[in-house]
């Protein structure tokens, strides 16, 4: 065979080992896999009511995936740099390569050059194809850096970022108000169908999503990859009432912020709620994607933070000392003793860094069943209403 011919067969085999190599390369998440874990043993000592021990884990898994995401930034601005020279030496390198061959070829004979025109044609497509994996690396890595920055863990006296996949974990679900700009507030599945959920959040004929972050891939868990729920409709409590010109809502209206969202399809994962009524001093946890710590990007929890005080015989909103900041709006709070479960829904409250001197607001879950019985009077073939998860034998034939 034409010593030019097999010079750029080589030269075409080459670009695609060196393209294949580039695509195939994996960047390692095994940061967020190994604070999945610990957060995965925090949220069973929760569940088996260890305070301590629960907080002790889930420092351990905030500071794993806190130093994992601080290295993998600069392990991607540096790939990124490195992979910008390579593609700059090896494009100009290679283009040369096939260049001196054809024309080596061409002025042998012109025979050599036809022969040899199909292979050139090989080598510019394997070229173009190792420039648009290269330009294709270096973009991802030098996203990966960016996302890296962005996810910058905040460390935080009381709360902690939640990685797991635990039931207690996947029942929390993100709520975007695209009608006002994309902000957001949580939301907790109570049954399979069934979120719960602050009606401050949204307006009846807002447009909304609901999303649940990804914690299977290491790479969707940091690069934001989140799974839309559908929403099918959604409810806010018949009294609500606000005039968004007033920053504050006023005690009455805490205690009826409470919204209802039916989604298509079930979800695996949902939490128990109780009505029993709260006592002073009852120990509590919250769960949202707090504003004020990375962007409200991971989800955090408060546990251990109390209630000062229930209004209106229980009927009112509950006072409490747990970090609320906007984003925790519409996010449960939950008891941790003698079981886990959602007993108010976070309205509001001023973020201090003094725990005594927090105060939160939370409309009760009383308030939610009293809406739920409402809609429940709604159900029909367009509007189809679950069970109540407060009251099962609450029907429509009420």
């Amino acid at each position: 065979m034409n010593k030019h011919l097999v010079a750029t067969a080589l030269l075409c085999s080459l670009l695609a080992s060196c393209t294949t190599m580039i695509q195939g390369g994996e960047d390692d998440y095994s940061y967020v896999l190994d604070a999945k874990r610990l957060g995965n043993q925090a949220v069973d000592q929760v569940m088996a009511g260890q305070g301590e021990s629960a907080r002790s884990y889930f420092q351990q898994s905030t500071d794993v995936l806190a130093r994992g995401v601080a290295e993998h930034s600069r392990r991607m601005a540096e790939r990124a740099d490195t992979m910008s020279t390579f593609a700059d030496i090896g494009t100009i390198g290679l283009a040369i390569a096939g260049t001196v061959a054809g024309v080596d070829a061409a002025s042998s004979s012109p025979t050599g050059a036809q022969q040899l025109q199909p292979y050139l044609n090989q080598l510019n497509s394997a070229l173009l194809d190792f420039n648009n994996a290269m330009q294709y690396e270096i973009r991802s890595s030098e996203q990966e850096a960016r996302y890296g920055q962005q996810r910058k863990v905040d460390q935080d006296r009381w709360r902690s970022v939640v990685v797991s996949d635990r039931n207690l974990a996947r029942s929390i679900v993100r709520i975007r108000n695209y009608s006002n700009g994309g902000g957001w507030c949580t939301g907790a599945f109570i049954s399979p169908q069934v979120i719960l959920t602050a009606a401050h959040c949204f307006n009846i004929n807002d447009t909304i999503g609901v999303y649940r972050q990804n914690i299977e891939s290491g790479k969707e868990f940091i690069t934001g990859e989140e799974t839309q729920i559908l929403a099918g409709w959604g409810a806010n409590h018949p009294s609500w009432q606000h005039d968004p010109s007033r920053p504050n809502l006023t005690p009455q209206e805490n205690a009826i912020d409470v919204a209802i969202i039916i989604t298509k399809e079930p979800s695996r994962y949902f939490l128990p709620v109780s009505t029993s009524p709260l006592e002073p001093d009852d120990r509590l946890m919250v769960l949202g994607y707090s504003g004020d710590l990375n962007d409200g990007y991971f989800l955090q929890i408060d546990y251990g933070c109390s209630v000062s005080g229930i209004e209106n015989g229980g009927l009112g909103r509950i006072r409490h000392n747990c970090v609320a900041y906007k984003g925790n709006s519409g996010g449960p709070v939950m008891t941790v003793d003698g079981g886990i479960s959602v007993v108010g829904v976070t309205s509001g409250g001023n973020l201090l860094r003094d725990r005594s001197a927090n105060s939160g607001f939370a409309a009760p879950v009383i308030s939610a069943a009293d809406l739920y019985d409402v809609m429940i009077l709604e159900d029909s073939a367009d509007y189809p209403i679950p069970p109540s998860p407060f009251r099962p034998s609450v029907s429509k034939q009420l």
